[in-house]
């Protein structure tokens, strides 16, 4: 359903059911394989904002900053 097998949903203790465990906008699957935040916690910074609004907004989930930084 979200990209990650029933094996992996196990290990990280994901809903097996759901395709976004913790309702913050990102699957389970971009959370573990790609942003590396807790699918677990809508808000891994503790930072107030959703994972999920701070990638569609263009920051990082796990800290400070912008996720990308472009330089000239």
């Amino acid at each position: 359903l979200d990209g990650l097998t029933d094996r992996e949903e196990k290990l990280y203790g994901t809903d097996i059911e759901a395709v976004d465990t913790d309702r913050d906008g990102l699957t389970d699957r971009d959370e573990v394989k790609i942003f590396k935040t807790d699918p677990n916690n809508l808000d891994t910074d503790s930072d107030r904002y959703s994972d999920g609004d701070e990638v569609k907004n263009g920051y990082d989930p796990k800290g400070s900053g912008k996720l990308l930084k472009i330089t000239p």
